[in-house]
């Protein structure tokens, strides 16, 4: 089952998801694992506040 999940709680989603994407201005900008995710310090500067 897949579950589209927007949410403004990081940490939240972060404990519940499997995967993740991150949207901005309409296009997808990075798609990964949640561990990729917390290991790309890039993306999380630029787009997350984690």
């Amino acid at each position: 089952m897949t579950i589209v999940l927007a949410e403004q709680n990081m940490h939240f989603c972060l404990g519940i998801s499997e995967d993740a994407a991150v949207i901005d201005k309409g296009h997808i900008v990075y798609r990964d694992t949640i561990d990729g995710l917390r290991a790309n310090e890039a993306i999380t500067k630029r787009y997350l506040a984690i």
